[in-house]
């Protein structure tokens, strides 16, 4: 299971880094909109073949709740973040593009720590001492 998952982490580092290349590509000859218009059909019908290849319903019963989560998550998380990404790579070099990109993980880890209710674990906090800059952070360190 360990090689497996390590695996699909490896070949979705390598598309994230086609990706960028491409988004650079396509940002400069078609409008960003456009590019990431197409880019979400794509991943969503992936999506859906595997649901149908899995026997798994498409829609899930959920609360208006989860759907009001679901459609900011899917406006603000996803297709916002796609286009700005387009938009920057076509003005930007796709290494440079890409190296920004990689501030996405300690954005996200400050987020999360910044966020009410984060919880962390025992190896969290091992992986996460470094970045204990928060009062919220500094709480989810103490035992």
């Amino acid at each position: 299971m360990r090689v497996r998952g390590f695996l699909f982490s490896l070949t979705t580092a390598c598309m994230f880094g086609l990706g960028a290349v491409l988004a650079k590509l396509l940002g400069e000859t078609f409008q960003p909109f456009f590019v990431s218009w197409l880019a979400l059909l794509g991943g969503g019908l992936c999506v859906s073949a595997c649901q149908i290849l899995r026997r798994k319903p498409l829609l899930p019963r959920m609360t208006r709740a989860s759907w009001g989560d679901l459609f900011l998550f899917a406006s603000i998380g996803t297709a916002l973040p796609l286009v700005c990404v387009i938009a920057g790579l076509s003005q930007t070099g796709a290494i440079t593009g890409s190296f920004l990109l990689q501030l996405q993980a300690p954005a996200a880890l400050l987020f999360a720590l910044r966020s009410a209710g984060a919880d962390c674990s025992r190896g969290d906090r091992l992986l996460l001492h470094p970045w204990q800059t928060s009062h919220r952070a500094r709480g989810c360190f103490a035992d």
